[in-house]
Order: structure tokens, then sequence, then C-alpha cells
């Protein structure tokens, strides 16, 4: 699946949970949001999201096999309700890439934010090719 497509189906997805409601998203705190968060859907990398309280967050991609940092960005996000708005955001794409092209595709992005396993956290990040929804699971 190519990013502009799962980019597609991620906006279908945010504006249907958007309009129709999460039956599983309860009121969350933005002091509950910061913390330390790992994506764990992609064959090449380990993805590990640090939300700081203040508006920031630093987003670090490390290569699975040697877990040599890959990729480093920062950028500032926002909550509302339940959603989680992050600006220069890299959305995850299955596959091998260099910091240049990670650099290109930075987004500003509103995800939705849920409670789930007893007051624990998760960000929904989209689609994975295998189907289903993938997250960043807060440690």
């Amino acid at each position: 699946m190519t990013l502009a497509i799962q980019r597609i189906i991620l906006q279908i997805g945010c504006a249907l949970s958007t309009i129709s409601g999460c039956a599983s998203c309860v009121s969350i705190s933005e002091d509950s949001i910061a913390g330390t968060y790992v994506f764990d859907h992609n064959s090449y990398t380990n993805d590990t999201l640090k939300i700081f309280k203040g508006g920031t967050y630093e987003k670090r991609i490390y290569n699975r096999d040697t877990n040599r940092l890959i990729y480093l960005n920062k950028g500032v996000w926002k909550f509302n309700e339940s959603r989680i708005t992050f600006k220069d955001f890299l959305l995850n794409e299955e596959g091998q890439f260099t910091a240049a092209t990670y650099d290109n595709v930075l987004m500003t992005v509103s995800l939705p934010v849920e409670e789930f396993k007893l007051n624990k956290i998760r960000i929904e990040e989209g689609i994975s090719n295998k189907g289903g929804s993938t997250y960043y699971k807060k440690l």
C-alpha cells in the first residue's frame, strides 16, 4: 500500500471516527497523554514516541536488526477531547527508508486517543498492511 493511499485511508478513518464518535474513547486528560509510546507494527523498524507536557514531542525510529537510530524528529502537539494533533509528524510506512525520505513526508495529523485495558492509553496511527488498526501504546 502506498503512502498516498495510507494517508487517504487515515483521513477517511479520522473523519468517520469524528462523525460517529468513538465508543471506546473516554475522557482522557491532557496531562495523562504525556509519556513514552511504542509502535511495533513495522517489520524493519522500532518506533518510539515521547510526548512531553507543554506541547512538544520527539519521535525516534531505530533499525530493528541493528538497533541503530535511523531518524529523529521533533514537533509540537495539541490535545482536544479525544484527539491529538501532531505537527510535522511522520506516519509509519512499511519499508526501509533514509532520513531524507522521511523529511519529505512530514505532515500535520489528527489521531484518535483512547483508553484500553484498564487505564492504558493508545493512539491510533493507521491501518496495517495486514488489516486492522495500528497503535502507539503507552508504556
